[in-house]
């Protein structure tokens, strides 16, 4: 898939989901993608710019869309490694939110997003 392709197919998506979110008067506050070719399988997890919004609320935010997509759709639940594999890369994503945080990541997001709650 060349640079184009991908970036046509990401401008229709967004191109069709902006009406749809508007409709529902909701904004976007993180956006996952999937990488192809060379990037594939990788997760990208973008997120909005705003101090207040803290990667513990975006993380409940992707477990609330989880649990959606489950009671919309049985078989968009994904295959117990693919979700594991994402949640992976989710917590990578949330250690590395953190400035001055060392290697073994923030303790609070991590609890968090493994419904264990913060301490």
């Amino acid at each position: 898939m060349t640079a184009d392709e991908v970036r046509e197919i990401v401008l229709d998506r967004l191109a069709r989901w902006a009406p749809l979110l508007s409709n529902a008067h909701a904004t976007p506050v993180v956006l996952v993608g999937v990488g192809h070719d060379h990037a594939r399988g990788e997760i990208q997890v973008v997120t909005v710019d705003d101090e207040q919004m803290r990667a513990e609320v975006i993380a409940g935010f992707l477990l609330s869309a989880v649990d959606k997509l489950r009671r919309v759709d049985p078989a968009a639940q994904p295959d117990p490694q693919w979700t594991r594999g994402t949640l992976t890369a989710i917590l990578e994503h949330l250690r590395t939110a953190h400035t001055g945080v060392g290697p073994g990541g923030c303790t609070t997001c991590e609890q968090f997003v493994r419904g264990l709650g913060a301490r």
